[in-house]
């Protein structure tokens, strides 16, 4: 998705497709963390659709890192910081 959003950054029928797949990526997300705040195992106050967003646009910032070298301890953090995220909304238990 990253390489096709570079080829292809002046081609709005290209795009439109790497935001349907970007979309389909964040509807999971969202959809999943709905589930979990309906059965009680998110916190009180989450916001599924923010969590899904920004669970989204780091999974896409991984995937840039990842084309860069030396960016072994960047995606490290950025993947810790995701996890960190997921256990700060769960229920503890």
């Amino acid at each position: 998705t990253i390489t096709a959003i570079v080829v292809n950054r002046d081609d709005p029928d290209a795009l439109a497709i790497v935001e349907q797949q970007v979309n389909r990526l964040e509807r999971g997300y969202a959809q999943n963390l709905e589930e979990a705040a309906k059965a009680g195992e998110l916190k009180p106050g989450v916001n599924p659709a923010r969590i899904a967003s920004s669970l989204t646009t780091s999974c896409y910032g991984v995937g840039l890192l990842s084309r860069l070298s030396g960016s072994s301890s960047r995606i490290g953090d950025a993947v810790a910081l995701m996890l960190d995220l997921i256990d700060s909304i769960a229920v503890d238990g």
